[in-house]
């Protein structure tokens, strides 16, 4: 991996829910880490939805391996974009660098 294409600062979070002293049940996004990474768009696409039109851009993110992230969480760049994490992969299994496939969903 070269450290000079790990250019983009991001933020890993995950969702955290919790009770108040009524009993409500509160969901809140907490920052895991932060690190450098690789963000790159791979494919996007327009559709019209409820009468709207909705794009959907993927992304694969590459950082530094980091034990940990799950399917569930998200990432948010260094442009306050959200990205929904889909899949993370552990490129050549030698816990190097992970892969993480993400959607970008832009309304």
């Amino acid at each position: 991996m070269r450290a000079g294409r790990l250019r983009h600062r991001i933020n890993i979070q995950r969702l955290e829910k919790s009770r108040t002293p009524l009993g409500e049940v509160v969901e809140s996004w907490n920052d895991l880490f932060s690190c450098y990474a690789d963000v790159r768009p791979l494919t996007g696409k327009e559709t019209y939805i409820s009468q709207q039109m909705a794009a959907e851009v993927n992304h694969e993110v590459t950082i530094r391996y980091r034990s940990g992230i799950k399917a569930a969480d998200r990432i948010i760049n260094n442009h306050g974009r959200i990205l929904d994490i889909k899949s993370v992969l552990d490129v050549y299994g030698r816990g190097r660098e992970l892969k993480i496939l993400c959607r970008e969903v832009v309304k």
